[in-house]
C-alpha cells in the first residue's frame, strides 16, 4: 500500500515538472504577432505567426495568418523591387524628385539598404541644389539691385541732360555745362556736343568782345559771326553786338572817306599777355578754375580794363571753387581772396563783366561787394 502511493506522488511530480503545452506558447506567440501587425509590422508579424502555426499547427487561426501575411509580404517585396528599378532608372535619367518618391515607396526589409543609398544620394544632391538655388538666388538680387542703380543713374541723368538743354536753350551756359559734364550714360554723345558749342561760342564770344574793347571791330565782328553761327540768340545778345560793331564799321569807313583827314588810327597790336587772358578764361568755362587762377596770377596789361577782367575772373574762380565744395567754414579764405579780386575789379571805372555769359549767382557776389 505504501508502495503504490509512492508511485503516485512520483508520477505527480513528473506531470508538474512537464513543460508547457505547445498551446500555451502559440498563444503568446499569437498574441505578439497581432501586436506587430497593429503596429504595422507585417513581417515581424508574419514571422511570429508562422511560429505559432509551426508550434500547434492546428491552430487555424495562425496558420491562415501566417499565409495572409507571407502572400502579403511577398508581393510587397516584389513591388519594391520594380520601385527600385523605377527609382534608379529615374535617377539616371537626372529626375531625382521622381526617384525619391518611387524610393519612399519601399517598404520591406529586404531593400532598405538600398532604399537608404540612393536617398543619401538625393539628399546630397537636394543639398547642392538648394545651394545653387540660393546662390542664384544671390546672383538675381545682386543683378537686380545692379539694374536698379542704372535704371536710377540712367534717369538721374536724363535729368542732368534735360536740365542742361534747358539751361542751354535759356543761355545759362555755365549751367548747362556744368550739367553736361556729368552725363555719361545714352546721352553722353549729345552731352559732348553741347559742351563742345558751348566752348566754342563762348571762346568766339570772348575774343570778338576782346577785339571789340581794343578798337579792332573788324576781328570782333569775325568773332561775333562765328558766335552767332553756333547760337543765333546766343548769350549777351550777339546779335545786337554785331549791328552795333557793323554801324561802327561803316561809319569808320565814312569818316576815314571825307577829304583832308587823316585816317583813324590803326587798333592796338595784341599783347601776349592777351592771349594768357583769353586762354584763362577759356578754362574757366571748361570748368579747369585753378588752371585759370594760375594764368591769371600776375597778369598785367597796359589797359586798366583788361586788368579788372582778369580780376573778376580770378574771383569768379576762387568763388566758384568755394561754392561746389559746399561753402565749409574751413574754405572761408577762398571766399575773402574771391571778394578781394571783385573789389579791384569794381574799382576800374568803366568796367562791367559780361552778364549773360557768368553764372547770376557769381554775379549777385560780385555786385554786393564794396569797392
Amino acid at each position: 500500500m505504501r508502495t503504490s502511493r509512492a508511485i503516485l506522488v512520483a508520477l505527480a511530480c513528473a506531470f508538474l515538472c512537464l513543460p508547457a503545452p505547445a498551446k500555451s506558447k502559440s498563444k503568446d506567440l499569437m498574441k505578439d504577432g497581432q501586436a506587430a501587425l497593429d503596429a504595422g509590422n507585417f513581417e515581424a508579424a508574419e514571422e511570429l505567426f508562422c511560429q505559432a502555426a509551426q508550434e500547434d499547427p492546428k491552430n487555424k487561426k495562425a496558420v491562415t495568418k501566417c499565409d495572409d501575411l507571407r502572400t502579403q509580404i511577398e508581393q510587397a517585396r516584389a513591388a519594391d523591387a520594380a520601385a527600385l528599378k523605377q527609382g534608379e532608372a529615374l535617377f539616371q535619367q537626372g529626375r531625382y524628385e521622381s526617384a525619391a518618391e518611387q524610393f519612399s515607396k519601399i517598404k520591406t526589409s529586404a531593400y532598405q539598404s538600398a532604399k537608404k543609398e540612393w536617398m543619401d544620394k538625393i539628399a546630397v544632391l537636394r543639398q547642392h541644389a538648394r545651394e545653387k538655388e540660393e546662390d542664384e538666388k544671390r546672383q538675381r538680387a545682386k543683378q537686380d539691385e545692379q539694374a536698379k542703380q542704372s535704371a536710377q543713374q540712367q534717369e538721374k541723368e536724363g535729368t542732368f541732360f534735360r536740365q542742361g538743354a534747358e539751361a542751354y536753350e535759356k543761355n545759362n551756359f555755365v549751367e548747362s555745362r556744368s550739367l553736361m559734364v556729368m552725363v555719361s550714360g545714352a546721352h553722353k554723345a549729345e552731352a559732348q556736343a553741347y559742351i563742345a558749342k558751348i566752348d566754342a561760342y563762348l571762346k568766339a564770344f570772348a575774343e570778338g568782345w576782346k577785339y571789340e574793347r581794343d578798337g579792332n571791330y573788324k576781328a570782333a565782328l569775325a568773332s561775333y559771326r562765328k558766335a552767332e553761327a553756333i547760337k543765333r540768340n546766343g548769350p549777351d545778345n550777339v546779335g545786337q553786338r554785331i549791328a552795333k560793331v557793323q554801324n561802327i564799321i561803316a561809319r569808320d569807313t565814312a569818316s576815314s572817306a571825307k577829304p583832308g583827314e587823316p585816317p583813324p588810327p590803326p587798333p592796338p597790336p595784341p599783347s601776349p599777355n592777351d592771349e594768357v587772358l583769353a586762354a584763362a578764361i577759356q578754362d574757366f568755362y571748361k570748368g579747369s578754375y585753378q588752371s585759370a587762377e594760375s594764368k591769371l596770377e600776375g597778369y598785367s596789361s597796359p589797359s586798366e580794363l583788361r586788368v579788372a577782367l582778369a580780376h573778376f575772373y580770378a574771383g569768379a574762380c576762387k568763388f566758384t571753387r568755394y561754392y561746389l565744395a559746399g561753402s565749409p567754414p574751413d574754405q572761408k579764405p577762398l571766399l575773402d581772396s574771391a571778394v578781394a579780386e571783385f573789389q579791384i575789379a569794381r574799382r576800374v571805372a568803366g568796367f562791367s563783366p559780361p552778364p549773360n555769359v557768368i553764372s547770376p549767382r557769381i554775379l549777385a557776389v560780385y555786385n554786393s561787394v564794396n569797392p
